[in-house]
């Protein structure tokens, strides 16, 4: 257990001891984002609208395909009871 404890230790100093340098690549990286949607918004490859397109389209399907089973089911019970 001690042994454990150690080992654990040292790989808590060795993520301090990165953590400036992960800190200075987070802030780089939302200052380069504050810059894209200043300058007008973000832009996406064509590719990626698509592929967004193509998986917001699935998603629809499958509920309204639920949606339309369900008042299939809904009218074949009403017409049960007439």
């Amino acid at each position: 257990r001690l042994s454990d404890a150690a080992c654990a230790a040292v790989q808590m100093g060795r993520i301090l001891t990165n953590m400036p340098v992960v800190i200075e690549k987070v802030e780089r990286a939302a200052n380069l984002v504050s810059e894209m949607t200043e300058e007008g918004g973000l832009k996406l490859h064509p590719e990626t609208t698509r592929e967004i397109a193509n998986l917001q389209a699935s998603r629809n399907r499958t509920g309204r395909v639920a949606i339309w089973i369900s008042a299939a089911a809904l009218a074949l019970l009403a017409l049960a009871n007439l």
